[in-house]
């Protein structure tokens, strides 16, 4: 296997460590938002009548049954507000970073136009490459080196008239 096939297949397996972690909180917050418990569920019946002791009226047991599933829906309504909000953020995020862009170097080396913001959070880039050129960073002027090191965000626009600047697309 190749450098690039390692880290590829590292990468990956970074990623998969929140993937399972969300799954597994989901999966937990699904399993308290169910109404009763296990126990309540196997012992049907007995399990109420006990719980509410031994002389509670059939209204009494209805009416604490009833009021366990109002908090259960009160719980997944709030658990689904929370996700719509995190939905909403992430889809903010990704707008913001589809138009944001910078110029910097690749491994290789050469220039390249990227879309996104220059970070990573933890191995996952928050940029990916918009366009290649075939000018390497070491031909530049050190003033043009200075303008590409500061990596300073731009528009589309702002982006490409700086890449002709540098010369990046002979």
């Amino acid at each position: 296997m190749g450098g690039g096939t390692v880290r590829f297949v590292l990468r990956r397996l970074a990623q998969l460590v929140p993937v399972v972690l969300a799954i597994a909180a989901l999966n937990f917050v699904l399993a308290k938002l169910a109404p009763g418990d296990a126990a309540d569920i196997l012992a049907g019946e007995a399990a109420t009548s006990l719980r509410e002791g031994p002389g509670a009226s059939p209204a009494a047991v209805a009416a604490a049954g009833e009021a366990r599933r109002r908090r259960s829906l009160r719980r997944l309504g709030v658990v689904a507000a929370l996700l719509a909000a995190l939905a909403a953020a992430l889809a903010a995020g990704v707008v913001l970073l589809s138009t944001v862009f910078f110029i910097a170097v690749e491994e290789d080396g050469r220039l390249a136009i990227f879309s996104g913001l220059p970070a990573e959070v933890g191995p996952v880039p928050l940029h990916a490459v918009y366009r290649r050129s075939v000018v390497a960073y070491d031909s530049l002027s050190p003033a043009a080196r200075t303008l590409v090191d500061q990596r300073r965000l731009r528009g589309r626009q702002d982006a490409l008239g700086v890449s002709e600047q540098l010369g990046m697309w002979p």
